[in-house]
């Protein structure tokens, strides 16, 4: 495993690199470096490499390291714009935590329910981006999760400075490792815990504001007997293969991988466990549906196939996986309101009568001619579900005398 150097002011810390499923933690960044750092970041994460354009204009070299070695990839491209910048991972599902912890962290501060509840919805979930067009969240338009809203998105000058405010607040938890302790699972627990300790204390300060129905999910997530559990996933997140990603779904009920599953449904998944929980924590968010339904399936997708898919002269993939990652950073899946933020088995392309028409399971419009990269003229759902093979299981003891078995599928 390689090692990186991490500066906390004077302090060394040293770290082993985390596999798998990450965010980058940048240190040492002035001011003036960092809009070059946020392009770097954005421009060279796996995700956003997804579209198929950018894809096909990657070398050979760049693309295996992007596959295999994605860490070393992204570092050099952030130190190529700046060289005294740092860099560390931590798995994308503790980053998400991290923007919830921030987000309340705001959301406390406000003196009134009246200033705390126009925060939630203009700073929060942007509902309208006509009229709240500096928000931070990402918000979906009649056509759908298109890819050039996401980069749009990253480009706004709220979400840059979000990131960064983001990336500071999670230093100090890296600063409690101390010089002679490596990046370990006892010390992802012990950061993961830490946070988590402290949620229920600065959830309750703005519960009353409007969490719009979905309170019951935040407030089950927030029990104690959870943090174990979480911390536990997220430990075994760190150690996904990093030439996989990883997606989480909820599902009601366990039952034979094909069974009932229609072919022209485009099923939703969670980019990060915690995906979703600023706007739809109980509809959108894996692991708060799977406390509902006390069932939860991860999914380790190879990059190489989605970064490798085949398209026709048309645009419209002929084979490959046929599930669609919006290509925007782990930021807008965590903060995202409506359809761009979820990644989606992708719909059949002979579904679609018109240029443009209504697909079940999708808020917006799914058109072969703006979001080829949605569409596919193999059987979506059946190539999806019907490639996965079981590769671990874990059933969690819960104390209302119900389960949390969570299945990881590759």
């Amino acid at each position: 495993m390689k090692k990186l150097a991490l500066v906390v002011g004077s302090l060394l810390s040293s770290f082993e690199l985390l596999a798998g499923n990450f965010v980058p933690v940048c240190l040492n960044v002035g001011d003036d470096r960092k809009a070059a750092v946020y392009d770097a970041v954005v421009k060279n994460s796996f995700v956003t490499q997804l579209d198929s354009k950018k894809a096909a204009n990657l070398s050979e070299e760049d693309k295996n390291e992007i596959i295999n070695d994605e860490s070393e990839f992204l570092k050099k491209k952030i130190q190529s714009v700046d060289p005294s910048a740092k860099v560390a991972f931590i798995p994308k599902s503790l980053y998400q935590l991290f923007i919830w912890n921030l987000f309340l962290d705001e959301l406390n501060q406000k003196e009134s329910s009246e200033e705390r509840l126009k925060f939630f919805w203009t700073e929060g979930w942007n509902r309208d981006a006509t009229e709240y067009n500096n928000g931070i969240a990402l918000k979906a338009n009649s056509y759908g999760p298109g890819q050039g809203s996401c980069f749009g998105y990253m480009n706004r000058d709220a979400v840059k400075s979000y990131f960064w405010k983001i990336n500071d607040s999670i230093i100090p938890f890296l600063d409690d490792i101390s010089t002679e302790e490596v990046y370990s699972e006892i010390n992802l627990r012990k950061i993961t815990k830490k946070l988590l300790k402290d949620l229920p204390k600065k959830f309750e300060g703005i519960r009353k504001v409007h969490f719009d129905g979905q309170i019951g999910v935040l407030l089950e997530f927030l029990k104690s007997e959870y943090n174990d559990i979480v911390a536990d996933l997220i430990v075994e997140e760190s150690k996904a293969p990093e030439n996989t990603y990883r997606i989480y779904t909820g599902e009601q009920v366990e039952q034979d991988i094909l069974e009932g599953r229609d072919d022209n449904h485009s099923s939703s998944f969670s980019d990060g466990m915690f995906s979703g929980i600023i706007a739809e924590p109980m509809h959108a968010m894996a692991f708060g549906y799977a406390l509902k339904c006390h069932h939860m399936k991860s999914v380790d997708l190879p990059k190489e196939e989605l970064l490798n898919t085949k398209t026709d002269s048309f645009g419209i993939e002929t084979f490959g996986l046929s599930v669609s990652i919006p290509p925007v950073i782990c930021m807008g899946a965590t903060v995202g309101h409506g359809e761009y933020f979820h990644v989606r088995i992708k719909v059949k392309a002979d579904t679609l009568e018109k240029e443009s028409s209504y697909i079940s399971g999708v808020y917006g419009t799914a058109s072969k001619k703006e979001t080829p990269w949605y569409v596919t003229y193999s059987s979506p759902v059946e190539n999806f579900w019907g490639r996965l093979e079981l590769s671990s299981e874990k059933t969690y003891k819960l104390s209302n005398k119900k389960d949390l078995n969570v299945k990881t599928y590759k």
